[in-house]
């Protein structure tokens, strides 16, 4: 699957070096734009094909999660919603059991947060916005 991408306010210097790179190489921008997303995601000890699946999960169920889950925490691990529960230890208990887990409480008003990565990687914060 591809998707198209649109990048705003690209450092203008650093983009035609790495075009100009692109060239040198004989490859496409695209190419030389997913070669570059390669390497940063294996140098990234944070990111886990599971905590992006954890996330994808999240946003497909997000407005339904506030929907039926308003004031609860929620529990996503391995690509699966495991459940909502109401109180934070509840919900650690439930994502014990796995490596990866996206653990955060649903309201209809996120209070925001600054979150780093893409997934939460079991922290503890109030609110997950996207």
């Amino acid at each position: 699957m591809t998707i198209n991408v649109h990048l705003r306010k690209v450092n203008e210097k650093r983009y035609r070096l790495f075009k100009s790179a692109a060239v040198n190489r004989h490859i496409s921008l695209n190419r030389a734009f997913e070669e570059a997303i390669g390497v940063w995601i294996s140098g990234s000890s944070e990111l886990s094909d599971d905590q992006a699946l954890n996330d994808v999960i999240f946003k497909k169920m997000k407005k339904q999660l506030v929907k039926d889950f308003s004031g609860k925490t929620i529990v996503i691990a391995d690509g699966k919603f495991l459940g909502a529960e109401d109180t934070l230890d509840n919900a650690w208990a439930l994502a014990s059991k796995h490596k990866n887990a996206l653990v955060t409480k649903i309201e209809k008003k996120p209070k925001h947060a600054k979150i780093r990565g893409s997934s939460l990687r079991m922290a503890v914060i109030d609110a997950y916005e996207i």
